[in-house]
C-alpha cells in the first residue's frame, strides 16, 4: 500500500509538548506588552478567570467546535483589566512557545525524511486553538528539512474533529483522492473514527505516552491499521 498523501495528526502524533504550563504563556504575554510588573499582584486572578474560561472552551468542543488562542488570550485579559495590542499571530506565538516548546516523537523526522524519498505528500490535521500559520512555524522549528504540503487547524475553520468538514477540507486542499490518503493519529474517536468516516485510510498510532488518557484504553470502532511507533508506519506502507 502506497499511499499519495499522508495527514497526521499534531499532539502526540508527531509532536509532544513536555511541561505545558500556560502560567508561563500568560506571563511571557505580560513580558511582551511591557505589563510584568502586575503579574505576582494579578497571578491568582488570572488563574480564576482562566479556569472559568476553559469551561467556555470544553463547552465548545463538545460541540466540536474550536476558540483561536488570540481570542482566549485576548478575552482573558480583558476580564483583568488589560489589553493586548499585539496581533493575532503575535500573540499565540508569544503564549505557545512559553507555554511549551514542543518536542518531536522518537522517530518522527526519520519516518518524515523516508516518506519525502518515496514521493509522498504529507500534511497535517489538528484539533487545536493555534492557527494554521502558527503551527507551520512550529513545525518548521521542530523538522527543519521537512516540508510538509498542508496544515489544517481547527482554529482555522471552527470546527474540530472527527466533524468530517475538517477532513474533507484537508483532501480539497490537497487535491488526493481519498482512497490514496492515509491519515494517522493517536486519539481513536477524533483520528481514527473520523478519518474511516471521511472515506481516508486510518492508522491508529497506539502509543505509550499519551498523557491525556485515551489512546490506550479504547480501540476505535472501525477498521483500520495500528502502529506503536513511527517507524513501524514505513513498513506498513512497504516503502
Amino acid at each position: 500500500m502506497k499511499p499519495e498523501l499522508i495527514l497526521f495528526d499534531y499532539g502526540n502524533t508527531l509532536v509532544t509538548e513536555p511541561g505545558w504550563d500556560p502560567e508561563k504563556g500568560n506571563l511571557a504575554l505580560l513580558k511582551k506588552i511591557g505589563k510584568e510588573c502586575k503579574y505576582s499582584a494579578l497571578k491568582d486572578r488570572m488563574e480564576r478567570e482562566r479556569e472559568e474560561l476553559m469551561l467556555t472552551v470544553k463547552n465548545l468542543r463538545s460541540r466540536n467546535l474550536e476558540m483561536r488562542g488570540s481570542d482566549f488570550s485576548r478575552t482573558l485579559f480583558l476580564k483583568i483589566g488589560i489589553d493586548i495590542p499585539l496581533s493575532d499571530s503575535e500573540t499565540e506565538e508569544t503564549f505557545w512557545r512559553a507555554a511549551s516548546e514542543g518536542e518531536a516523537v522518537d522517530g518522527a523526522e526519520e519516518m518524515l525524511e523516508q516518506l519525502r524519498k518515496n514521493g509522498i505528500k504529507t500534511g497535517i490535521v489538528s484539533n487545536m486553538m493555534w492557527s494554521g500559520k502558527m503551527l507551520k512555524k512550529r513545525l518548521k522549528r521542530l523538522f527543519p528539512l521537512h516540508e510538509f504540503d498542508l496544515i489544517v487547524t481547527s482554529a482555522d475553520y471552527n470546527c474540530r474533529k472527527p466533524e468530517q468538514y475538517i477532513f474533507n477540507k484537508a483532501a480539497e486542499l490537497s487535491g488526493v483522492e481519498k482512497s490514496k490518503t492515509v491519515f494517522c493519529g493517536d486519539n481513536p474517536e477524533a483520528d481514527i473514527e473520523g478519518a474511516a468516516k471521511a472515506g481516508f485510510l486510518p492508522v491508529y498510532f497506539k502509543n505509550e505516552f499519551d498523557s491525556r488518557g485515551y489512546g490506550s484504553n479504547k480501540n476505535p470502532e472501525c477498521e483500520y491499521k495500528e502502529i506503536h511507533e513511527l517507524k513501524e508506519l514505513i513498513s506498513l506502507l512497504k516503502l
